[in-house]
Protein backbone atom coordinates (compact mmCIF):
# COMPACT_ATOMS: atom_id res chain seq x y z
CA UNK A 1 0.00 0.00 0.00
CA UNK A 2 3.11 2.36 1.09
CA UNK A 3 4.93 1.55 -2.62
CA UNK A 4 0.96 2.37 -4.20
CA UNK A 5 0.46 5.94 -2.61
CA UNK A 6 4.02 6.43 -2.91
CA UNK A 7 3.60 6.03 -6.86
CA UNK A 8 0.66 7.96 -7.05
CA UNK A 9 1.76 10.52 -4.81
CA UNK A 10 4.74 11.19 -7.30
CA UNK A 11 2.62 10.63 -10.46
CA UNK A 12 0.35 13.73 -9.37
CA UNK A 13 2.99 16.29 -8.06
CA UNK A 14 6.50 15.41 -9.28
CA UNK A 15 7.82 17.00 -12.42
CA UNK A 16 10.48 13.98 -13.30
CA UNK A 17 11.63 16.45 -16.24
CA UNK A 18 13.07 19.09 -13.45
CA UNK A 19 12.82 16.47 -10.64
CA UNK A 20 10.55 19.83 -8.83
CA UNK A 21 7.01 19.50 -6.98
CA UNK A 22 3.91 21.24 -7.81
CA UNK A 23 4.88 24.55 -6.78
CA UNK A 24 8.24 24.60 -6.43
CA UNK A 25 8.11 25.41 -2.31
CA UNK A 26 10.46 24.63 0.16
CA UNK A 27 8.07 22.90 1.99
CA UNK A 28 6.56 20.75 -1.39
CA UNK A 29 9.82 19.31 -1.62
CA UNK A 30 11.01 19.04 2.32
CA UNK A 31 7.73 17.42 2.35
CA UNK A 32 8.87 14.40 -0.08
CA UNK A 33 12.69 14.57 1.17
CA UNK A 34 10.84 14.10 5.03
CA UNK A 35 8.70 11.03 4.49
CA UNK A 36 11.00 9.14 1.94
CA UNK A 37 8.19 9.59 -0.76
CA UNK A 38 10.87 10.98 -3.26
CA UNK A 39 11.60 8.33 -5.94
CA UNK A 40 14.87 7.19 -4.73
CA UNK A 41 17.31 7.82 -8.55
CA UNK A 42 15.50 11.42 -8.51
CA UNK A 43 16.59 12.19 -4.52
CA UNK A 44 19.81 14.33 -5.47
CA UNK A 45 18.36 16.53 -8.06
CA UNK A 46 15.47 17.19 -5.40
CA UNK A 47 18.01 18.07 -3.26
CA UNK A 48 19.85 20.24 -4.92
CA UNK A 49 16.58 22.01 -6.29
CA UNK A 50 15.46 22.51 -2.48
CA UNK A 51 18.69 23.69 -1.65
CA UNK A 52 18.86 25.96 -4.47
CA UNK A 53 15.61 27.61 -3.49
CA UNK A 54 16.56 28.40 -0.06
CA UNK A 55 20.41 29.99 -1.15
CA UNK A 56 19.77 31.07 -4.62
CA UNK A 57 16.10 31.90 -5.04
CA UNK A 58 15.29 32.93 -1.66
CA UNK A 59 18.87 34.21 -0.63
CA UNK A 60 19.54 32.02 1.95
CA UNK A 61 16.21 32.89 3.52
CA UNK A 62 13.70 30.08 4.28
CA UNK A 63 10.06 30.57 2.82
CA UNK A 64 7.75 27.80 4.29
CA UNK A 65 4.55 28.65 6.27
CA UNK A 66 4.32 26.60 9.85
CA UNK A 67 3.20 23.67 8.26
CA UNK A 68 6.86 23.04 6.71
CA UNK A 69 9.33 25.19 8.88
CA UNK A 70 7.95 22.21 11.87
CA UNK A 71 9.83 19.57 9.60
CA UNK A 72 12.60 22.07 7.23
CA UNK A 73 15.21 22.07 9.24
CA UNK A 74 14.92 18.36 10.61
CA UNK A 75 14.92 17.60 6.71
CA UNK A 76 17.67 19.52 5.89
CA UNK A 77 19.85 18.41 8.81
CA UNK A 78 18.92 14.74 7.50
CA UNK A 79 19.49 15.44 4.19
CA UNK A 80 22.94 16.66 4.58
CA UNK A 81 22.35 20.48 4.46
CA UNK A 82 21.75 21.70 7.89
CA UNK A 83 21.20 25.38 7.87
CA UNK A 84 22.24 26.80 11.28
CA UNK A 85 21.42 30.66 10.00
CA UNK A 86 18.59 30.39 8.31
CA UNK A 87 16.38 30.66 11.23
CA UNK A 88 18.87 33.67 12.49
CA UNK A 89 17.88 35.73 9.67
CA UNK A 90 16.94 39.32 10.20
CA UNK A 91 15.94 40.60 7.21
CA UNK A 92 12.14 39.29 5.74
CA UNK A 93 11.18 36.77 4.99
CA UNK A 94 11.97 35.29 8.54
CA UNK A 95 11.24 34.47 12.06
CA UNK A 96 13.14 36.95 13.59
CA UNK A 97 12.23 39.47 10.87
CA UNK A 98 9.25 39.55 11.96
CA UNK A 99 10.16 40.25 15.73
CA UNK A 100 12.76 43.17 14.33
CA UNK A 101 9.71 44.40 12.62
CA UNK A 102 7.34 46.29 15.14
CA UNK A 103 8.92 43.41 17.65
CA UNK A 104 6.05 41.02 16.99
CA UNK A 105 6.58 37.96 19.23
CA UNK A 106 5.24 35.48 17.74
CA UNK A 107 5.36 33.49 14.51
CA UNK A 108 2.57 34.78 11.97
CA UNK A 109 1.22 32.28 9.12
CA UNK A 110 2.55 34.28 6.35
CA UNK A 111 5.76 35.77 5.26
CA UNK A 112 4.31 38.93 3.60
CA UNK A 113 3.38 40.46 7.23
CA UNK A 114 4.58 43.94 5.95
CA UNK A 115 2.10 44.26 3.44
CA UNK A 116 -0.96 42.46 5.92
CA UNK A 117 -0.32 45.59 8.54
CA UNK A 118 -0.19 48.05 5.62
CA UNK A 119 -4.30 46.84 4.72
Amino acid sequence: MADKLKLAYNRKYLDPQTHTYQGTTQTGYMLALAFGLEPEEQRDAIVANLVDDIMVKHNGHLSGGLIGMQWLMQTLTEIGHPMSHGPSQRRPPSQLGLHAFKRFNTIWERWDYERAIRA
